[in-house]
């Protein structure tokens, strides 16, 4: 084999030996789901799995917890407190669970969550919740958007592009959560149908809907046009917790792997003219 030949074919192996060593995985970074409990304890879950890795204890006072968190577009955490009715808008540390406290919001919540642009939704923690949002990495202004006609019983999630809003509520009859779609530019809610599972939090990761039983701590997987929940996992807390908030950490950018390829057969293709050049020159001579 020709010396070109020779850097074609290392140009090649080096292509595939560095597709493999970074994994089909690359082009998107795998999520990273955040979750606070009843006791206050602060880590991330695995959604497969359930297993949850403890990073610290939130440092709210009294007997305060966090009942909704998101990221704002400031690419922080912030989460709200269950004081009624006026809750508390925190910033949280996801490195030692530290939490500072921003100011109060003029709203109550039984939940909140944000979208992928940092817009955080939320519902008042009331008979008749209002639906409300408010830009955490800007301030505790919020806009109330109108009453939802149902009392929110801790499920609120909004996929990423903010098209699509969900929110739970107690069955009357059956004592499980129903799911409700909520009308993004007037507040009402609409049932979509009843979920099996007492879903007490939820958030949605790669356009699927999960949500956390507080009951049996399952981890269940909710079809947004049924209702209908399956359980994919079981998570557990210490000392047997349940899940009061979550949010997913924004995705990470990272390059396909057919642009990396594309780069070193660049390099390659480069290489080899450089190669022709400096031969071409030397017959001259």
């Amino acid at each position: 084999m020709g010396r070109s030949g020779s850097v074609v074919r290392c140009v090649a192996l080096a292509a595939i030996a560095l597709c493999v060593a970074l994994g089909p995985g690359l082009a998107q970074a795998g999520s990273v789901v955040y979750v606070a409990g009843t006791g206050n304890e602060f880590g991330t879950l695995n959604l497969s799995t359930g297993a949850f890795t403890n990073i610290g204890t939130l440092n709210l006072p009294g007997n305060d917890a966090i009942y909704g968190m998101g990221f704002g577009s400031d690419g922080k955490l912030y989460g709200l407190d269950a004081s009624t009715p006026n809750a508390n808008l925190y910033q949280i540390n996801t490195s030692n669970a530290s939490t500072s406290l921003v100011g109060a919001i003029g709203q109550s919540a039984i939940d909140a969550t944000s979208d992928a642009n940092g817009v955080m939704y939320g519902l008042s923690f009331t008979a008749n919740s209002n639906f409300f949002t408010l830009n955490p990495a800007s301030g505790t202004t919020t806009t109330v958007v109108g009453a939802t006609g149902i009392a929110g019983s801790g499920l609120m999630a909004v996929s990423a592009n903010g098209s699509q809003i969900f929110a739970g509520a107690t069955d009357a009859t059956t004592g499980l959560t129903d799911l409700y779609s909520i009308n993004k530019l007037t507040g009402a809610a609409t049932l979509i149908g009843n979920t099996g599972f007492y879903i007490g939090n939820g958030l949605f990761v790669n356009g699927t809907l999960y949500g956390f039983d507080y009951n049996s701590e399952a981890i269940v997987t909710i079809n947004t046009t049924t209702g209908v929940a399956t359980q994919v996992a079981t998570y557990s807390l210490p000392g047997g917790d349940t899940i009061l908030a979550s949010a997913l950490a924004p995705q990470a950018i990272v390059p396909e792997p057919s642009s990396i390829v594309m780069g070193l057969i660049a390099i390659g293709a480069g290489g080899l003219v450089s190669l022709h050049r400096r031969r071409a020159s030397t017959r001259v001579a």
